[in-house]
């Protein structure tokens, strides 16, 4: 092994060759707070809340767990130590600190491990799709011979379940509130567009006068308005709208963290090749004003 890369071994060895590769970075942990890359060595959390159960499963199925990671700065090696210690089962890492010998070159891991099981696979994000940086995590997996996951497939989603709305017999206006990637438009698409409101979209009409426009086509239907709407000057559009056609609202605020929200947005871009700038949601995070029963009769979700 090259001094200038890094083994890192567990004091309590597993022989097993049955693997389970993982990289780190946005596989196993994320920056905090949305950012792209971690400022320190305690900026850091998992990707997915079960992202350590998930291992700790691999162990007790007697894979040996492995970490295979390219790094720049030696303050990151803290961070892997970090979090490795957190996971409290026994870990190798192996650390590529020189740009030659990082992925998609598996010469390391094939130093570290000249032979494996059928059955072992390698975790990766940079898997080539619209939206990843890189592909040299599937790459890698091609030439060390691997099967090869994204992150997606291994750790299970956090579960987005929502309250079931009350739907009243009379005619209505809903105005959704919420980040980007919060979930509105899956909430608007699975509880109101079955039960016949008509949807105006926001990425469609792309101004408030658009939307209200757009929806005057519709007097006799129930109406929801699906976009961000962060301030009260946004919502209050439709607040007189509803006004105007004496019809009764209802505000729907989607309190999804921001934190949730980015990885909603960057899993899309994945699947779809939508894009949403990160900007995006912290922009609407600076400007946002609260809801409150003053402006309409309010729902939290």
């Amino acid at each position: 092994m090259d001094p200038s890369n890094i083994v890192l071994e567990p004091s309590k060895k597993v022989r097993s060759k049955k693997l389970a590769i993982f990289d780190f970075d946005g596989t196993l942990v994320r920056p905090k707070e949305g950012r792209r890359f971690p400022k320190e060595q305690n900026d850091w959390e998992w990707l997915r809340p079960s992202v350590p159960d998930t291992l700790r499963k691999y162990a007790k199925q007697k894979y040996r767990i492995v970490i295979v990671t390219d790094q720049s700065k030696l303050w990151k090696v803290e961070m892997i130590k970090e979090v490795v210690k957190e996971l409290k089962v026994p870990i190798t890492v192996i650390i590529g600190m020189e740009k030659r010998m990082q992925k998609p070159n598996p010469s390391l891991f094939k130093e570290e491990f000249p032979q494996f099981e059928s059955g072992s696979f390698f975790v990766g994000d940079a898997a080539g799709r619209p939206g990843d940086w890189a592909d040299r995590d599937i790459q890698f997996a091609k030439n060390a011979g691997i099967t090869f996951y994204t992150p997606e497939e291994i750790f299970d989603k956090p579960k987005v379940s929502f309250p079931t709305l009350t739907i009243p017999s009379h005619q209505e206006v809903i105005v959704m509130i919420g980040y980007p990637g919060s979930g509105k438009s899956s909430f608007v698409k699975e509880q109101l567009e079955p039960k016949g409101y008509v949807r105006i979209d926001g990425d469609v009409f792309t101004t408030g006068s658009k939307m209200v426009k757009e929806a005057s086509k519709y007097s006799n239907k129930s109406i929801v308005f699906d976009a961000t709407n962060p301030t009260y000057e946004r919502r209050n559009i439709y607040i007189e709208f509803a006004k105007k056609m004496n019809i009764p609202i209802r505000c729907i605020w989607v309190t999804t963290p921001i934190e949730e929200a980015l990885e909603r947005i960057k899993e899309r871009e994945r699947e779809t090749g939508i894009h949403i700038p990160t900007i995006a949601l912290y922009r609407y995070r600076k400007v946002f004003e609260e809801p409150t029963d003053d402006e309409c009769e309010l729902v939290k979700i």
